[in-house]
C-alpha cells in the first residue's frame, strides 16, 4: 500500500479539484448556495479519504516495527505532511459552515476557510512529493514528482481563479486596484516547485513542471469551458518554467543558481501575466508586483535549498505586518447586501498561506520526529 499511495492521493487530489471547480461553477450559475452540496461531497471525501489513507499507513507500518516510532518509517515526512495539510483542511470545511451562519455567504473564493483547504491541499500534496524521496524505479519518480508538484501549482491557482473568471464576475470594477498581487500570491508556491523538482531530477525541471500543469490545466479547462468562464494566462507558467531553466543550466557552476532561476521564473510570470491582462496595466502596481514577488520567491528558495528548520523565519511575519498595514479593509464587495461575507484583502490571503505553510512545515516536522520505541537493555546499560 505504502509504494502506491502518492498515486492514490495525487487522483485523490484531482477529484477535489474537480469538485472545487463544480462547486465555482455553481456559484457563477447562480444556484443556492448551502455547505450541503454534492460539489462539496466531493471535495471533503477526498479530503477525509486522504487523511485516513496516510493514517491507515502509518498505523501499518508502526505494526511492522513493533512501536508506534514514526521516525523509523521510511519518507515519514511526507506522510505527516500529507496528513497535517489534510487536517488543516478538514478544520477549515467544518469552520466554513460556522463562517456562513456567524458573517454570511462568501461571493467569492477568498473566506478565510475557502483558501484554508486550498492552502491545505498544497500542503498535502508537497508530502506526496516526499513520499517519493526513497523511489528507486525511474518512471514512479519521475510521474508522481511531476504530478504531485503540477497540481500543488494548479490547487494554489484556485485561490486566485476569480480572477481567471471571464465573465458573470465585474472583473475590471471587482480587481483594478489588486491585479498586480496575483503573482504576489502565486509567486511562492510555483518558485518553489521548480526548485524541489530539479533538486529531485537532478536537472533543470522548471520547463517540465510548469508543462505538466499546463497539460493537466488544460484538461481541466475543457470540462471548465463548457460553463459561461474560463481560464486565463496559460502562458504564466510555461514561461516561467522556461526562464527558470534558462538562468539554472547558464549559472551552473555558480554559488547563487538557486536564487537566480528563482527572480528569473518570477520576472517571467509578472510580465507575461501583465501582457495578458484584461485589466489597464498600472505600473506602479507592476513595480510592487516585482519587488513583492522576487521578495517571498527568495524566502522560498532558501527554505527549500536548507529546510532544516524554521529559525529566522519570524522575520518574514514582521515583513508582512508591514506590508499589510494599508491593507486591513475587505478587498471589495463594499456594495453588496448586508448578508454576504466581505472579500479578504490580498495580502491578508498571502499572510494565510505563509501561516498554514510554514506552521504545517513545523508540525509535520515534530510528528515525523515522533519515537515511542523502548530503549533496548544494552542502549539501558550504556
Amino acid at each position: 500500500m505504502a509504494r502506491y499511495l502518492p498515486f492514490v492521493l495525487i487522483l485523490l487530489a484531482f477529484s477535489a479539484i474537480f469538485g472545487a471547480i463544480w462547486d465555482i461553477w455553481s456559484h457563477v450559475m447562480g444556484f443556492v448556495e448551502t455547505f450541503w452540496t454534492p460539489s462539496h461531497a466531493v471535495i471533503y471525501f477526498s479530503i477525509a479519504s486522504t487523511g485516513l489513507l496516510v493514517m491507515f499507513v502509518v498505523i501499518q507500518q508502526s505494526i511492522k516495527i513493533g512501536s508506534f516510532s514514526p521516525k523509523r518509517i521510511p519518507n515519514v515526512r511526507g506522510y505527516a505532511l500529507s496528513g497535517t495539510g489534510s487536517l488543516v483542511q478538514l478544520l477549515a470545511g467544518v469552520s466554513d459552515e460556522m463562517y456562513h451562519n456567524l458573517v454570511g455567504f462568501d461571493i467569492t473564493m477568498w473566506s478565510p476557510p475557502h483558501v484554508a483547504v486550498v492552502f491545505g491541499s498544497v500542503l498535502a500534496l508537497l508530502g506526496v512529493y516526499e513520499m517519493l524521496a526513497g523511489e528507486t524505479k525511474r518512471l514512479y519518480r519521475w510521474l508522481g514528482t511531476l504530478l504531485s508538484l503540477a497540481l500543488a501549482i494548479i490547487t494554489m491557482q484556485l485561490a486566485l481563479i476569480e480572477y481567471s473568471i471571464t465573465e458573470s464576475f465585474s472583473i475590471t470594477g471587482r480587481w483594478q486596484p489588486y491585479a498586480g498581487y496575483l503573482s504576489i500570491l502565486l509567486s511562492p508556491v510555483l518558485v518553489y516547485c521548480f526548485l524541489l523538482g530539479s533538486k529531485r531530477l537532478q536537472i533543470p525541471a522548471g520547463t517540465l513542471v510548469a508543462g505538466t500543469a499546463f497539460l493537466l490545466q488544460m484538461v481541466i479547462y475543457l470540462w471548465w469551458n463548457t460553463t459561461p468562464a474560463g481560464y486565463r494566462f496559460p502562458l504564466v507558467l510555461v514561461i516561467s518554467g522556461l526562464l527558470f531553466d534558462i538562468v539554472y543550466t547558464a549559472s551552473k557552476r555558480l554559488v547563487w543558481r538557486d536564487y537566480g532561476a528563482a527572480i528569473g521564473a518570477v520576472l517571467g510570470m509578472v510580465i507575461t501575466q501583465e501582457i495578458q491582462n484584461p485589466l489597464v496595466i498600472r505600473w506602479d502596481s507592476v513595480s510592487y508586483a516585482v519587488l513583492a514577488s522576487v521578495a517571498l520567491c527568495l524566502l522560498f528558495t532558501n527554505f527549500a535549498i536548507r529546510k532544516t528548520s524554521l529559525k529566522g523565519y519570524h522575520a518574514a511575519g514582521i515583513a508582512l505586518i508591514w506590508m499589510m498595514i494599508p491593507a486591513f479593509a475587505q478587498a471589495h464587495g463594499e456594495d453588496e447586501a448586508a448578508n454576504l461575507a466581505p472579500d479578504l484583502h490580498p495580502l491578508v490571503v498571502l499572510g494565510e498561506f505563509l501561516i498554514i505553510f510554514f506552521v504545517g512545515y513545523a508540525i509535520a516536522n515534530l510528528l515525523a520526529n515522533i519515537n515511542l520505541e523502548k530503549p533496548s537493555e544494552l542502549e539501558l546499560k550504556g
